[in-house]
């Protein structure tokens, strides 16, 4: 309730109506993922487990969700991706939207396309389908492999 009550003045302290869908967009990642610790089983099996009727056990929520956050950590923080699974992470993305709704997650599936070969680290791979949707230039797109397969071949070294 800490981090609530933080957003609601923080929201005040701004001029901002105090709106629900203002305080959910203002709470953080940790405190959504928060709610499915193990001191809120109570609160799991009252009233959270209704909003993911997908899911069985809280946890089945919880592995999924820190992966994820860790995972958006890293990227906020500019750190590499190149041996990250990004196959699991969508995976893990497509079984939390299919815990919530069903059709939500076969929306997110076909929608979400993620191709690699053994040739091609998943990260490129994301950086090809990414390119091909936004229409960036061949130029573009080259320069950017490039700056992954150095620092790729930084990250080797350094390891």
């Amino acid at each position: 309730m800490r981090r609530v009550r933080e957003v609601l003045g923080r929201l005040e302290r701004e001029g901002y109506p105090r709106e629900r869908s203002r305080v959910v967009a203002s709470l953080p990642f940790s405190f959504w993922k928060g709610l499915f610790a193990r001191r809120y089983e109570e609160l799991w099996r009252t009233r959270l487990r209704h909003a993911f009727p997908g899911a069985g056990l809280r946890r089945e929520i919880l592995e999924p969700l820190t992966n994820l956050h860790l995972w958006r950590n890293r990227i906020a923080h500019h750190d590499s991706l190149l041996d990250q699974n990004l196959e699991r992470r969508l995976e893990e993305m497509v079984g939390i939207a299919n815990a919530i709704d069903t059709a939500c997650g076969d929306w997110l599936a076909t929608h979400t396309e993620m191709t690699a070969s053994p040739d091609q680290p998943p990260a490129l791979a994301l950086l090809d389908q990414l390119a091909g949707q936004a229409m960036i230039s061949s130029r573009q797109r080259t320069s950017s492999q490039t700056r992954l397969q150095a620092a790729a071949s930084v990250s080797s070294v350094v390891v």
